[in-house]
């Protein structure tokens, strides 16, 4: 009876908390976003419903959230943001949360965007022990040989991490996408796929 009752209740833990975290993390999301723009709307519209001053500010935020985008895309918005990023990049306790936000950040919303283009394992530190690693390109040896620009990134923090030159012929490519890869580096494994396949 006891393990009856300790499968069940587990296994209603792993179906209802997933679910109460990402609710709360929306909730912080519409809060800090869209529901400062609540209290300037019921500021000046007393009668004004709740779900349409939510409504009417989700609207606004999305809005704001796409002129931003253009304004970023644009020459002058590229160098502001630029700018913006080395003042950040001065300060170590910033730029190391900075860093790492718009890393995962970039990975998990748009994972094409960032220069990884595979999954693959190097071994490291030693034959027989493998990372995970993300090649970056293709380059020639001293002996012309075929080689990739393997970034191999470091646990939890993929923003630092090794840069190896690997021959072709030493490295397994995985069936891993880079947004799988990612998981994997962020949650130290946790999150994972049963099986790691050759990608033939």
């Amino acid at each position: 009876m006891r393990k009856h009752i300790r499968k069940y209740f587990i296994a209603g833990v792993l179906i209802i908390l997933p679910v109460g975290i990402t609710l709360f993390f929306l909730r912080f999301l519409m809060k800090i976003s869209a529901g400062n723009i609540v209290g300037i709307i019921t500021k000046y519209w007393d009668n004004s419903h709740p779900i349409l001053a939510w409504g009417i500010s989700l609207v606004i935020f999305i809005l704001f959230i796409y002129g931003l985008g253009i304004f970023a895309t644009h020459i002058i918005g590229r160098r502001l943001i630029a700018f913006g990023e080395k003042i950040i990049m001065w300060v170590p306790f910033l730029k190391t949360i900075y860093g790492v936000s718009k890393q995962v950040v970039s990975a998990f919303i748009d994972p094409n965007r960032v220069t990884y283009k595979s999954v693959v394992l190097v071994d490291f530190p030693q034959l027989g022990v493998r990372m995970i690693g993300f090649i970056t390109g293709k380059i020639e040896d001293t002996r012309g040989q075929n080689c990739y620009n393997v970034f191999v990134p470091t646990t939890p923090n993929p923003t630092s991490g090794f840069l190896f030159i690997v021959r072709s012929d030493e490295i397994q490519h995985t069936n891993l996408s880079v947004e799988d890869g990612m998981k994997m580096i962020i949650s130290g494994g946790i999150v994972s796929p049963s099986t790691l396949c050759e990608d033939r």
